[in-house]
């Protein structure tokens, strides 16, 4: 098998990607940017945005196949430093892009579901782009990078949640630590996604890369939910109880503007994998285990609230 290469290993989705790699047992170099002297091969820090020192690491580990999972994703961070936002979403992903037309590499961009203005719901690959802040015009505008320079590639749009790093929440930690502290929770009602967990998502994301899977494709769950149903969701499989109180997300003033209805419609992805995709209720059945597992930690304390 061709070497591999995963941008943004240590990040929510990365995190998820690296041990679906090493199960398949493929060569990795996993890439991350902070500085964490107690990670080995196959993880090598790299500033993406550093075009010189990317392709260096390019020129020496000679990937076939590039999984793009880093981002700037802090969406309101993106909308008041364009720079940053660009630097990763956009400039990043050119050099990646660039360095893959040249050599023939094969070029998966893990995309979002946030490229839609959400005024339709159940969106299909085909549809109409219309995203509403800096951080999803950023996304787009990688997307049509690949498109442009990637002959071999696949987009993949999608939202998940999972364990993290411990560097911010993911909305499964976030509704879970609340639930745990016995805190009101403020959930929306009109907002609605098709999120996946990240282990069902990684496995996904290699089935596609190795299948030769081309073009663009919405990977989601196959039903949908809104926040505040998500909220219940982690409060039924956990057996958990605390106030949830719905809300708009009208009633919030964000930098950014958010989309209100990025479902998808997944008939696509379901055809070229020749199966259906998870349920919400299996994701998150696959979040509890690995509480149950024991390698998450009970002290909440431990889990650093960020941006969500």
């Amino acid at each position: 098998m061709k070497n591999v290469l995963i941008t943004g290993a240590t990040g929510l989705l990365g995190g998820a990607l690296v041990p679906e790699a090493q199960r398949r047992h493929l060569k990795l170099a996993a890439l991350y940017h902070r500085d964490r002297s107690s990670l080995k091969s196959p993880y090598v820090q790299c500033d993406l945005t550093d075009s010189a020192a990317l392709q260096r690491l390019l020129s020496q580990t000679k990937p076939g196949l590039i999984i793009h999972s880093a981002a700037a994703t802090d969406v309101d961070r993106c909308e008041i430093d364009p720079p940053w936002c660009k630097g990763l979403n956009v400039q990043a992903t050119q050099t990646l892009a660039e360095w893959s037309k040249e050599c023939g590499a094969r070029m998966v961009y893990i995309s979002t579901d946030s490229v839609f203005d959400g005024s339709l719901g159940q969106y299909k690959e085909q549809d109409e782009v219309r995203p509403l802040n800096a951080y999803a015009k950023s996304k787009y505008e990688g997307e049509q990078v690949v498109r442009s320079l990637v002959k071999d590639h696949a987009v993949l749009r999608t939202n998940f949640y999972g364990w993290g790093n411990g560097d911010r929440l993911s909305l499964g930690e976030w509704v879970l630590r609340s639930y745990l502290r016995q805190e009101p929770i403020k959930t929306f009602t009109d907002v609605k996604f098709s999120p996946l967990h990240t282990t069902e998502l990684a496995e996904i994301v290699f089935d596609l890369a190795l299948g030769g899977a081309q073009g663009t494709f919405h990977v989601g769950s196959r039903d949908s939910c809104s926040k505040h149903e998500f909220a219940m969701l982690v409060s039924k499989v956990f057996g958990l109880i605390s106030e949830v109180i719905p809300v708009s997300v009208d009633t919030f003033q964000f930098r950014a503007a958010r989309p209100k209805d990025t479902s998808f419609h997944v008939e696509k992805v379901t055809r070229d994998l020749g199966r259906p995709m998870p349920s919400l209720l299996e994701g998150m059945k696959k979040f509890k285990a690995r509480y149950d597992s024991g390698n998450i930690s009970r002290d909440t304390s431990q889990w650093h609230v960020s941006s969500i």
